[in-house]
């Protein structure tokens, strides 16, 4: 008998000397990427160019988007790990989304997580994230 597709797992382990920490992420519902890049785009920000001659999409603003958007598929991919503070929440609005994503990022940033921690975090749920999708567009075939 075919049963139910478990959602795919992946252990993330920290290790800072003697110390390490696992973190148990599990991958989110097809489609969800899509889903929050509907839900929170990314803002329009414009800023004048070095030159004052055009206006571009603000650099910083753009970045600290991309950190967002990794922060909250972090958190999605840890629900049910009880490893967060920060109440998981569907929100709906941008400036929900914002907030939520500013309450995570000062809680990774309490718990001492460096950038390069975070990033390896953020790979790995990408990587959940894509491995599931293809999964989910080879069904459909």
């Amino acid at each position: 008998m075919r049963g139910f597709q478990q959602h795919k797992t992946e252990i993330i382990t920290i290790t800072r000397g003697d110390e390490s920490l696992d973190f148990p992420l599990r991958a989110p519902p097809p489609g969800y990427l899509s889903w929050l890049n509907g839900q929170f785009p990314q803002p329009k920000v414009f800023v004048t160019d070095a030159k004052g001659k055009r206006q571009i999409p603000d650099p910083e603003r753009a970045a600290s988007w991309n950190n967002w958007i990794a922060y909250l598929l972090i958190a999605k991919c840890l629900e049910g790990a009880s490893m967060l503070s920060t109440d998981a929440r569907i929100c709906k609005t941008p400036r929900e989304w914002e907030a939520y994503a500013v309450a995570l990022q000062e809680e990774f940033t309490e718990a001492r997580l460096t950038d390069g921690e975070l990033l390896s975090l953020g790979t790995a749920a990408l990587k959940l994230t894509s491995d599931l999708e293809d999964i989910a567009a080879e069904g459909k075939d």
